[in-house]
């Protein structure tokens, strides 16, 4: 503890010497994690999305609606056949392009597979994979809710049917906000400039 101390007074010392340090020392470790903190941002919400619903029902509303819901996507327009979805992703007014096609609602009440087509623009791979593992995850929690009121309909409990259920749990950063990683990653790097800066004054004295 007493070279510690008297490493923090020499530090001190030397700031008093070099009042142009300040600056320096204090204000710009602030200013560049509250810009890395705040302005960098890798988190992929309220994705641009252009809707093709061909089916025009009950369950194809309320799927959109989940989608809506979860926070992850933007409803940005819409058309009438998939290939216009194509015009969406090329002039970057959309990156995700959601199809549903006729006899979705259906398929759903005859038990059989109920297929909705995504057309996602790759340009940005990291943001496309996470929107696309965002929608298979709104899919299937819409499918299971499916699932569920039929087998209630039908007098059953949902336990008759076994699933899987994942249970994610995440540590150190449960939101999975990008700025809790980058705050963290700027202040180790200023930390590390401001040693390399003091050397030569720690070599001198």
């Amino acid at each position: 503890m007493r070279v510690l101390w008297r490493v923090i007074v020499k530090e001190f010392l030397q700031i008093r010497r070099d009042r142009k340090m300040i600056p320096v020392i204090f204000v710009a470790p602030i200013v560049q994690i509250t810009v890395f903190g705040f302005a960098v941002n890798t988190d992929v919400t309220n994705v641009p999305t252009v809707l093709v619903d061909q089916d025009r029902s009950a369950s194809s509303r309320e799927l959109v609606y989940r989608f809506v819901e979860s926070g992850y996507f933007e409803i940005v327009g819409g058309g009438e056949r998939a290939a216009e979805v194509d015009r969406w992703l090329v002039t970057s007014r959309a990156q995700l392009g959601l199809v549903i096609g006729q006899g979705f609602a259906a398929a759903l009440a005859s038990s059989r597979p109920a297929a909705v087509q995504l057309i996602v623009d790759g340009s940005d791979a990291s943001s496309a994979n996470v929107a696309l593992g965002y929608a298979s995850s709104v899919t299937r929690e819409f499918g299971a809710l499916v699932q569920e009121r039929r087998l209630r309909a039908a007098g059953a409990p949902p336990l008759a049917v076994g699933q899987a259920v994942l249970v994610p749990r995440v540590f150190y950063n449960p939101d999975l906000k990008s700025r809790w990683f980058y705050v963290p990653a700027v202040l180790a790097m200023i930390l590390s400039c401001a040693r390399r800066r003091s050397a030569p004054w720690s070599s001198s004295s």
